[in-house]
């Protein structure tokens, strides 16, 4: 056994960096008797015990714990055939082939199980039978197929799968017992043929001393037979003994199942491609995209209409291409020079500093704003429309400006706009923006 050796090596490994302390032997001691109850839990061949004993060092163990650990592991060597029997380990059989071993009178025993005792009968032959043909210890798919045999062959049977797993815990000891009953064979099959032709003539002669003829049950087919027997749960958790096994091609149920399986796939594909479709919309409408650019260009032309206020109807009819001609973009970094000159100014004067008067009283705060504040936060175009509509200070500049304007366009804003507080004929400013300087 690999892991006697595993444990032996650990040992000395362990010993051999002790070999200096004062309570030496007592360590050793402790790791002699752990190793001698391993042995004797174990078997071991020749093959095993020989490179074991081989590696057993001198210099860790003394003479007579040497000799114990050659002792034990010598008592536990055997010969290679008899190690399965020595360690109580039984191969498990594969008799789910049993169905096609069926006589016409089986299948007709088994189709007139139609009670709760006839049906426990029917699995006490049915493991008598599969005794006779070589079967001690089954595995857990064989003692599914035993109690399909004996429970559902019947017309009128239906086991529901909630059902099924339960059943099987119940049944599955009743069954061993059956099979502990026959003595145990010198040899036996592992697996039991599905060619009855492969099986070998003494069980055969042991389950049919009459002979054995080849039938199918009337009832129910054979495919459906193995089916209902591959795909019986096992285990709490619904594993199914099909798992890695090919199922007869004629199973219809199962088609079904793989061609539902399959729709539900193309479903789920076409959903998926419909919520693909539908964030790549989501994202051309997103800040940085080529459609939001062209969106924001729009809005950016909107907006500079807005600013001319007029309806873009007659700003487009009425206006000459000739000399509405300007660029966008001058006009798009006029404003933003203006606004940032505006915030200058605000800042300015909001930042300026203004000379407190001196407090006569001291520990008291003057609670009264100085009168230079207020004047010096007012905006200097307020007084810009007054003076201009008055005549007194004519601008030679917006004069000669207006000049150059045509008179249809000028006319539009002879009340002024709301940039320039309604000044007539608007202001440089108003016209810069607007592309006339």
């Amino acid at each position: 056994m690999a892991q006697v050796g595993k444990q032996v090596v650990a040992s000395q490994n362990f010993l051999n960096g002790l070999l200096s302390l004062p309570h030496y032997g007592e360590l050793r001691l402790k790791q002699l008797e752990r190793l001698l109850a391993l042995i004797s839990k174990s078997s071991l061949t020749l093959d095993q015990s020989g490179p074991i004993i081989s590696s057993l060092d001198s210099r860790i163990w003394d003479g007579a714990s040497l000799e114990r650990l050659k002792s034990a592991l010598a008592d536990k060597t055997v010969e290679p055939g008899d190690v399965a029997e020595t360690e109580g380990r039984v191969k498990q059989q594969d008799y789910s082939s049993l169905p096609r071993y069926l006589t016409e009178e089986w299948w007709l025993l088994l189709e007139k199980a139609d009670s709760q005792a006839s049906k426990e009968k029917a699995l006490e032959l049915v493991c008598d039978l599969a005794a006779k043909l070589g079967l001690r210890n089954g595995t857990e798919e064989t003692y599914a197929f035993l109690l399909v045999l004996a429970f559902t062959m019947h017309p009128t049977s239906v086991v529901y799968d909630c059902e099924k797993q339960s059943l099987l815990q119940k049944w599955k000891p009743v069954m061993k017992r059956h099979l502990k009953k026959y003595l145990p064979l010198t040899s036996s099959l592992t697996i039991l043929p599905e060619k009855v032709d492969e099986c070998p003539a003494i069980y055969l002669r042991s389950a049919f001393p009459d002979g054995w003829t080849p039938t199918c049950p009337k009832g129910k087919s054979l495919t459906e037979v193995f089916r209902l027997g591959r795909t019986w749960p096992l285990r709490v958790s619904n594993v199914i003994a099909a798992a890695g096994k090919n199922v007869d091609s004629g199973n219809v149920l199962t088609q079904m199942t793989v061609s539902a399986l399959d729709v539900a796939a193309a479903v789920a594909r076409q959903t998926t491609l419909a919520i693909s479709q539908q964030r790549y919309q989501d994202s051309l409408d997103m800040p940085g995209t080529r459609q939001s650019q062209e969106s924001q260009n729009v809005a950016s032309a909107s907006s500079v209409l807005a600013i001319l206020d007029k309806p873009p109807e007659t700003c487009v009819s009425d206006v000459k291409p000739q000399e509405t001609a300007c660029d966008p973009q001058k006009m798009i970094d006029s404003l933003r020079h203006d606004l940032e000159v505006e915030k200058q100014d605000h800042n300015t004067g909001k930042n300026k500093k203004v000379k407190k008067p001196k407090n006569p009283s001291k520990g008291k705060k003057n609670l009264k704003r100085p009168a230079a504040a207020v004047a010096v936060l007012r905006r200097p175009a307020m007084s810009v429309p007054a003076r201009q509509d008055s005549g007194q200070v004519p601008d030679p500049h917006r004069a000669a400006l207006l000049s150059r304007i045509p008179k249809d366009v000028c006319s539009q804003f002879a009340d002024g706009c709301s940039r320039c507080r309604y000044t007539k004929y608007c202001t440089i400013s108003c016209w810069k923006r607007r592309g006339y300087t």
